[in-house]
């Protein structure tokens, strides 16, 4: 049974200081929660799971509780529930993840690092979610978030992820720059997307780069002017085949880390 002071708790981690305070943040529906608990990076974190009342033998949820390892699991009656809700058709599961400590992250992840995504300024939460999924699709091996960037752990982020949060080396909250800086005295080569390059994307064999970093900037103004003026950096662009300004970044993502793959595999 949770108490009114526990809901309360639990309804503040829909805000960034109070998430960012706790180190917790919730997940809702299905897949998540099983994403959750496969997980390499998470699946020691989930702490609670509560379900609705009405859903409470619902196949799907008693296998996940069945699985949830230590995790409490509470049932809510309806009208508590939906006050927790952040989804307009709910499947009836929340869950609350205490954040994996740096430690945590860097002991799990791989020490071979090839391909990198940076992203500065990526103001939509939607678009956060799905880099980090197409990141996930195309095995990207570490994808640093810039601290002018979305909420990594925003629940509308956490849901356009599609579970891809549970299975990435994140590094949010970073300092770009600096990040940038890293990357290049340990030898990968880095690669800004940039409306304005005279390289096309098609024009890069990727297979002559063993290290690659590759940095998206915001959705309006694009890669700080900066790191675009740095001539250690190579920029680059995707063609275009009509007269259409620019494309979504997410999109943009996809078809750079999808050409990427390509390159090293032929």
């Amino acid at each position: 049974m949770l108490s009114k002071e526990r809901l309360k708790f639990i309804s503040k981690l829909h805000l960034k200081k109070f998430r960012q305070k706790e180190k917790r943040f919730l997940i809702e529906g299905l897949n998540l929660m099983v994403e959750c608990l496969n997980s390499l990076y998470y699946a020691d974190n989930l702490e609670l799971i509560i379900i609705r009342e009405d859903v409470k033998h619902d196949r799907q949820i008693m296998n996940i509780c069945s699985n949830a390892g230590i995790a409490e699991i509470n049932i809510l009656k309806n009208s508590d529930f939906k006050k927790l809700s952040d989804t307009v058709n709910s499947q009836g599961i929340l869950g609350i993840v205490k954040l994996p400590e740096p430690k945590q992250l860097i002991s799990k992840a791989s020490t071979l690092k090839n391909l990198v995504v940076l992203l500065e300024g990526i103001n939509d939460p939607g678009n956060l979610g799905t880099i980090m999924r197409n990141c996930y699709w195309f095995g990207v091996d570490e994808l640093i978030v810039g601290k002018n960037s979305a909420d990594v752990f925003n629940p509308k982020t956490v849901r356009s992820s599609q579970g891809a949060i549970f299975n990435l080396n994140i590094k949010d909250n970073a300092d770009i720059r600096i990040e940038i800086e890293k990357l290049y005295k340990e030898t990968f080569n880095i690669f800004l997307t940039d409306l304005n390059a005279e390289i096309y994307l098609d024009e890069v064999d990727f297979r002559s780069f063993k290290k690659s970093a590759i940095v998206f900037g915001n959705e309006s103004a694009g890669i700080s002017k900066n790191l675009l003026q740095d001539k250690n950096y190579r920029k680059i662009k995707i063609r275009s085949y009509g007269k259409c300004e620019s494309l979504n970044v997410a999109v943009s993502t996809g078809i750079i880390l999808n050409e990427y793959k390509k390159s090293c595999s032929g």
